[in-house]
């Protein structure tokens, strides 16, 4: 790729750029300029900014995704031919960069809620033809939401298990487990280690879909992913 397309592609998109909504959010263009390196190639592109009217949850590496795509017809105007990982380096935020998000206090209350008020349910069938049935809520007192990365939004949160029916379908056996703590965390690791999402699946549609997934400002779920890190206690 030559130094002059990335300073077409810039020049284009420098001139062109309107305001978009992303989700809800609006990103506009602050009039100001910062110079970026691509590839040893220096250019000048817009600085960006957003507004938040109706006060909802975003990240930089959704809002980045987005506004790339948003922008990716500049290709088309400056002949440039950039692909869309070298547009990604164009899009350029005031005041937060990687890994930064927002999510607001009252969503934070309400999806924390919406975990903790569920009774829950796992089945886990391992290579021995032996199935767990775990029943248990979601505990609040250790939670914490972060992006692990710019694809991983990861949940840490604790686990309080119930009961737990065990069936083994090569001796029809079968009955609730009596367990001490270490026995509880050596079970629970062996089935997230099998099955990641195991712990997860149970309230994605009830919780994860409305307070994360419906946000596609905060969370685009074309190529972003929750992993969930569950910690039981007795």
């Amino acid at each position: 790729m030559s130094d002059k397309s990335y300073k077409r592609f810039a020049k284009v998109y420098s001139k062109f750029i309107k305001q978009m909504d992303i989700g809800g959010i609006i990103v506009y263009d602050t009039g100001k300029k910062e110079t970026v390196s691509l590839y040893n190639t220096f250019v000048e592109v817009p600085v960006l900014s957003i507004k938040n009217p109706s006060d909802l949850p975003f990240s930089y590496s959704s809002l980045q995704e987005q506004v790339a795509s948003e922008i990716e017809y500049f290709n088309d105007l400056s002949s440039a031919g950039l692909s869309g990982y070298q547009i990604h380096k164009f899009v350029v935020f005031d005041y937060f960069s990687y890994n930064e998000y927002y999510y607001p206090d009252r969503l934070s209350k309400e999806f924390k809620n919406c975990l903790s008020s569920g009774n829950f349910e796992m089945k886990y069938r391992n290579n021995k033809n032996q199935i767990y049935t775990i029943y248990f809520k979601y505990n609040m007192s250790d939670f914490d939401m972060f992006w692990d990365n710019s694809e991983v939004l990861m949940i840490d949160v604790n686990i309080k298990v119930g009961k737990v029916w065990f069936e083994d379908l090569n001796t029809s056996e079968s009955y609730f487990m009596e367990f001490n703590d270490s026995e509880l965390f050596e079970l629970i690791n062996e089935i997230k280690y099998e099955d990641r999402d195991i712990f997860l699946n149970p309230a994605w549609n009830s919780c994860i879909v409305p307070y994360i997934i419906n946000y596609p400002s905060f969370f685009d779920n074309e190529w972003q992913i929750v992993d969930m890190n569950v910690i039981p206690i007795t």
